[in-house]
């Protein structure tokens, strides 16, 4: 007779504090197994999932914006078991229909809502696990933001280097995932400046690049330092080994460590040798992430890099008239406040404060060049109880810190490798590589078709508006102090 799968409870927490309106502090507890069907090999993951602050909206195209959680499974055997010494990995699980939560085709995850009792059916015999096996379970939650299907405006008037319409000055809409031809002698073209880090303007844009038109799910902070340890911990001695940074000066705010043999990662801000203590930054947005670094957690994950123009669409919100704003910020203003330094810092309610001990968060909504300590500081941390999106440094849709804190790292247009990119999603397995299309991880052409966009802590506020296309085509494969990451899925 065949055995129980049995589950062991690895909730991962991937939530933060954030504004009204504005989804915050998701958790999953009660994690259990369910109606376990021995005859199709298939057996329900069952979990509470809670979150503070849902919220939905309409934007101007009239199409309905909304968060949700992106829950996926990973998976461990422990009997008989697989080796402990580094080699293996945890492995991705195959949902299919027949839960309470639907999953994505593919069944790499779901899209869930809050609510107790919810379920995932797992169909383990799929995954090659057997009844009389058993097995360890971490269920894992991303806040997502649903972008919706529709038109959008992309740059603004204020400088050649932006997107904008050929022959003029004015924004270029985007009404839909058409291929769109470049260059600067008609309105119907978009163009953009040539050259240096800008890119190659001239070629059309395929129909296959994703634009921002159709619809799809972008995270709703960078990744965080606790998120890329999680990630660490699921993969063998030799893929985490490849994906880790290493060492840094705390002074650099980049606080993963790595202890034992095979290795285990946890956060240590503080360094003092003990990892994931209350003040140990696991909110903390994480730094010294490649392009390389960014594919393999979106394709772990069951992501994707996003693009620039979903980008622009993300921050700015769908609209079938102009509602650029020249020089704007992603919270839709042309001004933003700094600080100077912070308070809790590494803790979970860390954030910017104006006098010593005293969290002002309505006082400044940017992390860039002024702010004090140098370095990425918590996801979501300008937001409180009360913030307005300015005050918050929300996108139109609510989706955190698109401008400043790190760069973002979207596929540019301004490249060939970048143009040939399908938005293909990752289907949960590093082993195989990422998915064909996405620009190039590894070789001489690495990072080849990956930008810069959003600007960061170390620059000045100029690279940290929505427009700003400085380093749209910059190649640079290597970890930098300022490098982070956020993914998107096509729904």
């Amino acid at each position: 007779m065949r055995k129980l799968i049995l589950i062991l409870l690895l909730t991962l927490i991937y939530g933060f504090w954030a504004g009204q309106a504005r989804a915050s502090n998701v958790t999953i507890s009660n994690v259990s197994l369910t109606n376990v069907n021995q005859t199709n090999s298939t057996v329900d993951v069952k979990f509470d999932l809670t979150q503070d602050n849902t919220f939905s909206g309409t934007d101007d195209n009239g199409q309905s914006f909304y968060d949700r959680i992106w829950v996926f499974v990973k998976f461990w055997r422990t009997s008989p078991a697989w080796p402990t010494d580094g080699s293996s990995a945890w492995k991705h699980a195959t949902l299919i229909s027949g839960g309470t939560a639907t999953p994505v085709s593919g069944g790499k995850g779901a899209f869930c809502q809050v609510g107790a009792n919810q379920t995932l059916r797992w169909s383990f015999g799929t995954d090659n696990i057997q009844g009389t096996q058993t097995v360890k379970v971490k269920v894992m939650a991303v806040e997502m933001v649903y972008i919706p299907q529709g038109a959008f405006f992309a740059g603004d008037t204020t400088s050649a280097s932006y997107f904008r319409q050929g022959g003029g000055t004015a924004p270029f809409k985007i009404s839909s995932e058409a291929a769109i031809v470049v260059g600067n002698d008609s309105s119907s073209k978009l163009y953009y400046q040539t050259g240096g880090n800008y890119g190659d303007g001239g070629t059309p844009i395929p129909a296959n690049f994703p634009k921002g038109y159709n619809a799809f799910y972008i995270m709703k902070y960078e990744i965080s330092q606790g998120q890329y340890r999680d990630f660490l911990n699921t993969l063998t001695s030799t893929q985490a080994d490849s994906r880790y940074k290493g060492s840094a000066t705390i002074s650099d705010r980049y606080g993963i460590k790595r202890s034992g043999t095979p290795a285990v990662y946890g956060c240590d801000l503080n360094d003092n040798g003990t990892f994931n203590e209350s003040a140990d930054g696991e909110n903390v947005a994480c730094n010294y992430l490649s392009w390389a670094d960014l594919c393999y957690y979106a394709d772990w994950a069951g992501l994707r890099p996003m693009t620039e123009l979903e980008f622009e669409k993300a921050c700015r919100g769908g609209s079938p008239t102009d509602n650029t704003f020249d020089g704007e910020f992603a919270w839709g203003t042309g001004s933003a406040t700094s600080y100077s330094s912070l308070y809790h810092s590494g803790q979970v309610d860390e954030g910017p404060s104006i006098d010593s001990g005293v969290t002002v968060n309505i006082a400044s909504n940017l992390n860039y060049q002024d702010c004090a300590p140098d370095g990425p500081i918590r996801c979501g941390a300008f937001s409180g109880a009360s913030t307005s999106r300015i005050q918050a440094g929300a996108s139109y849709y609510g989706v955190m810190e698109l401008s400043g804190n790190l760069w973002e790292r979207p596929v540019t247009v301004g490249s060939s490798f970048g143009r040939s990119f399908t938005g293909t999603n990752g289907d949960g397995d590093i082993s195989n590589g990422v998915p064909t299309g996405w620009p190039a991880v590894s070789g001489t052409d690495e990072a080849k078709g990956a930008g810069h966009r959003g600007g960061n802590w170390y620059y000045d506020t100029s690279y940290s508006r929505v427009s700003d296309r400085s380093n749209a085509a910059l190649v640079y494969a290597d970890r930098a102090v300022d490098g982070g990451a956020r993914c998107v899925r096509t729904p």
